[in-house]
């Protein structure tokens, strides 16, 4: 394979510019006809050339020598040695111990910690509350005629005895 250039004829557009009449109304008073030559483009076809590379391949038809190898067979004799085993029997007499397993119960003694419940007499000391009587002086204000205020207690009273906690 080897690489070559060559050239071919392909067509390319391009726009060219030329003049072309057409016709239009103009409003005025009265209604004419008038033409002029306005620039339109259109796309025309012309051939251009360029050049591309082409990577062509051609066969050609060579020679070359190498070498073969190829095995051919040879007819040799060789003496070889050799060892033949001939079985032979043969008595001997020895002993044979067998173990059999054989299941045995044991009994063994251990100490284990046990929880266990058991009654005794505590002496408790308890405290209880007991009502006690106490008498204490009180300076008794004078509560304005129809009712007194007992001081302790904030409440008003019927007057019949001395102020104190209805």
């Amino acid at each position: 394979c080897r690489q070559e250039e060559r050239s071919r004829m392909v067509p390319v557009c391009r726009q060219v510019a030329e003049q072309q009449e057409y016709s239009y109304t103009v409003a005025g008073c009265r209604q004419e006809e008038r033409s002029r030559m306005v620039p339109v483009c259109r796309q025309v076809a012309e051939q251009q050339e360029y050049t591309y590379t082409v990577a062509g391949c051609k066969q050609e038809t060579r020679e070359r020598k190498y070498t073969v190898s190829k095995q051919v067979p040879v007819a040799k004799t060789r003496t070889v040695n050799f060892s033949v085993c001939v079985p032979k029997t043969r008595e001997e007499k020895y002993s044979v111990t067998v173990y059999d397993t054989v299941a045995e119960e044991k009994t063994e003694t251990y100490n284990v910690c046990v929880p266990v419940q058991v009654q005794k007499e505590v002496t408790v000391n308890v405290c209880r509350m007991v009502p006690k009587t106490v008498t204490v002086q009180v300076a008794v204000p004078s509560c304005g005629g129809c009712a007194q205020a007992a001081p302790a207690c904030g409440s008003c009273a019927p007057v019949a005895a001395p102020c104190g906690c209805n």
